[in-house]
């Protein structure tokens, strides 16, 4: 299990940061769109996030891959929240304990704190910018608003998307212990998911994992699959789709840490029935209706004992249940992210965590660029037009690319500055 542990926290970093410069305005970044507007996002009678041009002059929305509103299957935990405007991030303040939300609007290079109070210092609760304890993907969206998580308190907290008029939506006190679990909060199509790990102090008959469920419009929530999460098999989630979240589970009838035998599942948050997708451990999930798009790792590489004699990349046919070999097209990769355009895969991190090997595909697999990493700089996110990377060292975002250059051969890793 810790090398369960070991390999996620390889894949999804939380981007912790420090910077220290003069504070500056955010407010004027949000250009025509007015307070608590969603900014050229409406919501449709079921609830979801779609994107529509409002028609006020001279702006247009820009058109994201997927709503704002739902988990990029890209990455599940990622710090960074895209809208048409820009991205929030959590960024952490030399000093301060608590991470504050910072926001770049779209085109721009510099992440600001998410406040616009006159002479803010922005490091201190006073600030817009600050909801307290945040955590991996605790940023979220939903009809307009933008939705955080606030562990000293245990509050959903909910906001205008230029981080004024701080509510609070909902209580999780109730139903989270923290001192049995330690759980992780994503939002997705109008819901946040909680996965609570129970903690191995527990005794063991009391050592079952939960995975809940919140629902935004009404902060109603349920627990899905009760007594179906044992200790061992501990919840992180691969994707999200529609009402869907796929996990792959350790299977919990095999007792050697060391094993990859993993299994696929589905858990229905309407329903909350759980199916078994693959009898295997997949990397870099996406979903449709029709089909499942994943790589298959040999996780020998980190450290785990069964081999994958043809490790690569699948395609899954619901209806038949059928699996299609698709190859591998990306010497050495060990792990897989998919979005709406590409594939990315990536090496093993080489030479002390300093350099690695990025493969862009498109979504045909073709083979269309290549970029070599150093300095500890790896990924840490997708968007719909950048691909964000982090200093592995100082665990700080700290350059992108820009999407449009992939297949020119002109890839160039662009600085980030965090100002305040």
């Amino acid at each position: 299990m810790k090398k369960t542990i070991i390999l996620f926290c390889a894949l999804f970093s939380f981007l912790l940061a420090a910077c220290d410069k003069a504070p500056e305005n955010v407010g004027a970044e949000f250009g025509n769109a007015p307070q608590n507007s969603g900014a050229g996002i409406v919501t449709d009678a079921s609830g979801s996030d779609k994107l529509e041009s409002t028609g006020a002059a001279n702006h247009e929305p820009y058109a994201l891959n997927f709503s704002p509103g739902d988990k990029s299957q890209c990455t599940c935990f990622s710090g960074l929240l895209e809208t048409p405007e820009g991205y929030y991030m959590p960024h952490r303040i030399e000093g301060k304990g608590d991470p504050f939300i910072y926001f770049c609007p779209r085109g721009g290079d510099t992440f600001r704190p998410l406040c616009s109070k006159p002479n803010c210092k922005h490091d201190d609760e006073n600030c817009n910018a600050w909801v307290g304890w945040m955590f991996f993907g605790d940023l979220g969206y939903y009809n307009g608003e933008l939705y955080a998580v606030d562990y000293h308190e245990l509050n959903v907290i909910k906001m205008n998307p230029d981080g004024t008029d701080h509510r609070v939506a909902a209580s999780i006190a109730g139903y989270v212990d923290e001192e049995k679990y330690s759980n992780v909060c994503i939002f997705h199509h109008g819901k946040m998911y909680i996965f609570c790990n129970a903690s191995y102090d527990l005794p063991l008959e009391e050592q079952v994992d939960r995975l809940m469920v919140l629902d935004l419009a009404d902060g109603s929530h349920k627990e899905l699959a009760a007594g179906y999460f044992q200790t061992e098999s501990h919840m992180y989630p691969d994707s999200f789709c529609g009402d869907k979240v796929y996990m792959n589970r350790r299977n919990p009838e095999n007792g050697d840490s060391d094993s990859r035998e993993y299994s696929l599942i589905e858990v229905d948050a309407v329903t909350g029935e759980v199916d078994t997708v693959l009898p295997n451990h997949v990397s870099g999930l996406y979903v449709t209706d029709s089909t499942l798009y994943y790589y298959e790792p040999d996780l020998t590489s980190f450290g785990f004992k069964d081999k994958v004699e043809n490790p690569g990349f699948r395609e899954y046919d619901v209806e038949s249940g059928t699996v299609k070999d698709c190859g591998l097209p990306a010497e050495g990769a060990t792990w897989a992210s998919y979005d709406e355009e590409y594939i990315y895969a990536g090496t093993p991190s080489r030479n002390n965590h300093r350099d690695q090997t990025i493969y862009f595909l498109s979504r045909d697999y073709e083979l269309l660029d290549r970029l070599e990493l150093t300095d500890g700089i790896g990924i840490c996110d997708f968007t719909s037009d950048r691909i964000y990377f982090w200093d592995y060292y100082g665990e700080s975002i700290t350059h992108y690319i820009d999407k449009s250059k992939i297949g020119t051969g002109e890839l160039e890793l662009i600085p980030i500055k965090m100002a305040r």
